[in-house]
């Protein structure tokens, strides 16, 4: 397994060795760790799954300039110990339809007879096929429901979001769908969100989430993410002074069952209702969380800060829980050991994939058919599709696994949670 407080040292050398590189480049920027991992608190958190990570990059006017950047960043970290794995960025906007999902879940801009003419079109031009066609369409409802709606853009999204290989990043340009687009131009769109395989040390790996932000700030300000948040022109992102993107997290995430994203989306909600001083204190409630059930005046109680700031703990501390966060990096294991497929030979891919299934068992003490038939499949020829195959069910089994043991604490604090929320929604997701 992978333990916290063995990467850890590993994860800050290459922090380090990475600003290094940047510093010694012809660009403005800095690289920074986030998420679970830097905020690990040793005495709670063992396992970890993956790192999440950002690489800041200060726009000069010049998107050639950012792109031969990126490129070159790329490079440099894959011909070291990275191995790619996926590069997402930009928009096909032949699917872009102007609805809006407010906060409450009710929907706005939304003409279905429209919304159908374009699907059509998208039809009768061959962008679509007749069984992406009929996917879509059963989605559009006269008066759609949160689910509708969610499930019909989890769809647009997957049509939408352009996908790079390593070869089309090189290239600068790829075809999608019959149309070409050109990196250079797409890389203000949306923040540039990359994932990696890590090799911390030898033949031992773990997921590394890279997303790449563009950023505008006047010469006088230096390259800080307080400086950023309060100065700078970010490029492809929310507006970080609202929490709209946290609603829509948790909207998304709902329709896809991944009810662990929805808990965290859920706490990190609440840490937006609350206000904090220049020293990171909670001081007060945010105004913006109005709601239908509570109003404003109720809400800036102290007894409610106080419940806010309980609840927020310990949410938290069941985040941390070993079981789940054991099941969550199996899942990104399998995951890696997919990607690596493609780079090492099948001799390690089978040491990986055993010490994975012990490790299952004897960490997690999870258990699937599944496992037994991994097991079959390895004592025969090595055949990659059979076994990526055979990995994949096991990853959806354990999926559902550590959904159940998160479902009655979603419950429970979404429950509790009610009277702040402006939106409802029925768990677990109907079928």
């Amino acid at each position: 397994m992978l333990l916290f407080d063995e990467v850890k040292p590993c994860i800050e050398n290459e922090m380090n060795i990475l600003n290094e590189y940047i510093e010694k480049s012809n660009i403005y920027g800095f690289y920074d760790i986030h998420g679970t991992f830097h905020h690990g608190n040793r005495k709670k958190l063992k396992y970890i799954s993956d790192i999440d990570a950002e690489c800041w990059i200060r726009f000069d006017n010049n998107l050639i300039n950012i792109y031969k950047y990126i490129v070159k960043f790329i490079t440099y970290i894959t011909d070291n110990n990275y191995y790619f794995g996926s590069f997402l960025t930009g928009y096909d906007n032949r699917f872009i339809f102007n609805f809006k999902v407010k906060k409450n879940g009710n929907v706005i801009n939304y003409d279905s007879n429209e919304i159908k003419k374009k699907i059509k079109i998208l039809l009768d031009s061959k962008i679509l096929n007749k069984d992406e066609y009929n996917n879509l369409i059963k989605y559009v409802k006269d008066n759609p429901t949160l689910i509708n709606i969610e499930k019909f853009k989890l769809i647009l999204e997957e049509y939408q979001l352009i996908s790079w290989s390593l070869e089309d990043i090189k290239e600068g340009w790829k075809i999608h769908r019959g149309k070409k687009f050109i990196l250079k131009d797409q890389i203000l769109s949306r923040v540039i969100m990359t994932s990696f395989v890590l090799e911390y040390k030898k033949n031992n790996y773990c997921t590394f989430e890279l997303n790449f932000h563009i950023y505008s700030m006047d010469k006088k300000y230096k390259n800080t993410i307080d400086n950023i948040k309060k100065y700078s022109t970010l490029y492809g992102e929310y507006d970080r002074t609202t929490n709209i993107m946290y609603y829509e997290g948790i909207f998304k995430n709902y329709v896809q069952k991944k009810y662990l994203k929805v808990f965290k989306r859920l706490r990190s909600l609440l840490t937006t209702f609350l206000l904090y001083d220049d020293d990171g204190k909670s001081t007060s409630i945010d105004k913006s969380i109005n709601t239908v059930n509570t109003t404003f005046e109720i809400i800036k109680n102290p007894k409610y800060i106080k419940f806010i700031k309980k609840t927020r703990y310990e949410m938290r501390n069941i985040m941390l829980n070993n079981r789940i966060a054991c099941l969550n990096q199996i899942k990104s294991r399998i995951d890696n050991i997919i990607i690596l497929m493609d780079y090492k030979k099948s001799l390690e891919i089978k040491k990986l994939i055993i010490e994975l299934l012990k490790d299952i068992i004897t960490c997690c003490e999870f258990d699937s058919d599944e496992i037994e038939k991994i097991h079959e499949i390895l004592k025969n020829k090595y055949n990659k599709k059979i076994l990526i195959d055979s990995l994949n069910k096991l990853k959806k089994d354990i999926f559902a696994s550590a959904n159940n043991l998160i479902l009655p604490d979603l419950i429970k604090y979404y429950d509790l949670l009610k009277p702040l929320l402006p939106f409802k929604i029925i768990l677990p997701l109907p079928e």
